[in-house]
């Protein structure tokens, strides 16, 4: 429910919120906001596949991400790509 997802985010004000896109910026050039954002206690991300994070929704995000442009992930696989992308620019250094 959209209601839900809006009442999180503002549960969630004062953390770190990622959003995974296909209007995002590609995750080279985020990697190193993504790094600075673990440095924090919590990190939320929320994944946009098939239709996506709600646009209001982008407002609210520290950063928004494309993973791979120019890919479409499934949904299923949003999640793995999301975390392979994020865990790898973290350990990057």
């Amino acid at each position: 429910n959209v209601a839900d997802l809006y009442q999180i985010i503002r549960e969630r004000e004062n953390e770190p919120i990622i959003i995974t896109s296909v209007l995002g910026d590609p995750l080279h050039q985020c990697a190193e906001q993504i790094k600075n954002l673990f440095e924090q206690k919590r990190v939320n991300i929320l994944i946009g596949s098939h239709k996506g994070v709600p646009a209001g929704i982008s407002r609210f995000a520290n950063i928004v991400v494309n993973l791979s442009p120019g890919l479409t992930y499934a949904t299923e696989h949003g999640i793995p790509a999301a975390m392979v992308g994020i865990v790898s620019c973290v350990q990057e250094e």
